[in-house]
């Protein structure tokens, strides 16, 4: 656009035609999905999802970490409803994995914010009747943050076990910044996608 101006200011009709099809094409990056599905594309797919278990060292303890993202205290509701669907979602996919690891614990975490319970006690409510023994789960009731969340589960277990990491996709490589730097050998284990491409695309799927 700068170009385009500069070429009509000083009379240069190749700088006006340099500036016009900049324009085109600026406007076409943000105006339509291109743009932001690569950099959701850039960021989701960092991490793979885990689709196949590989077998372990059984002698090491497996935490399933589940990171909290709020919810609605309304008693009104069974423990489910109250959740919020970000957090259903990742919830989803610690019982999976739960299930597929013979052996492993799983870990919620969420301070209660402004609500009267703690979102990881929600979320264990919530298990009670999708097949996860209470006996398997804890509860890390005051971390605030992604940040306290690593802290607290290398103050809890050390960082000699091994820990799958679940959360959005799109916040996966946050997540793992900060496990990394508190030491813990962490997994990740995305979930909740923004960007999905189907077998079956249309060819102007982006305008969209």
């Amino acid at each position: 656009i700068l170009t385009g101006m500069a070429g009509y200011l000083f009379k240069r009709t190749r700088l006006i035609r340099i500036g016009a099809i900049g324009a085109v094409i600026w406007l076409g990056l943000i105006t339509t999905g291109l743009l932001p599905d690569l950099l959701v594309k850039s960021l989701e797919r960092k991490y793979p999802p885990i689709l196949t278990i590989e077998k372990g060292d059984t002698t090491v303890a497996t935490y399933i970490m589940v990171l909290g993202a709020g919810y609605t205290d309304d008693k009104s509701l069974p423990p489910n409803s109250q959740l919020s669907k970000t957090i259903l979602i990742r919830l989803i996919e610690g019982i999976r994995l739960y299930h597929a690891i013979p052996g492993s614990k799983l870990i919620f975490s969420g301070d209660k914010g402004d609500q009267t319970e703690s979102q990881a006690v929600i979320m264990k409510q919530t298990t009670a009747f999708l097949g996860v023994s209470s006996d398997d789960i804890t509860m890390f009731t005051e971390t605030k943050n992604t940040a306290d969340e690593a802290k607290t589960f290398r103050l809890t277990f050390g960082n000699q076990n091994k820990l799958y990491v679940v959360t959005d996709a799109i916040h996966m490589p946050r997540a793992m910044y900060f496990f990394t730097h508190e030491g813990v050998n962490a997994t990740a284990a995305p979930t909740n996608y923004l960007f999905k491409k189907g077998s079956v695309s249309h060819p102007f799927n982006f305008l969209i």
